[in-house]
């Protein structure tokens, strides 16, 4: 953009570089939470 200084639109993440990378926990949904995204993915698709 032409008036704003790239110092205040850039996005940077402060990350150790020699830190390792953790596996998180896989969420579950209850039977009829995910009967219901099923039918939902299956009409938007």
């Amino acid at each position: 953009m032409p008036g704003i200084s790239r110092q205040v639109i850039t996005h940077r993440l402060t990350v150790d570089p020699a830190s390792a990378p953790v596996k998180q926990k896989r969420r579950y949904l209850s039977a009829d939470r995910r009967d219901f995204v099923k039918g939902e993915v299956a009409m938007l698709l």
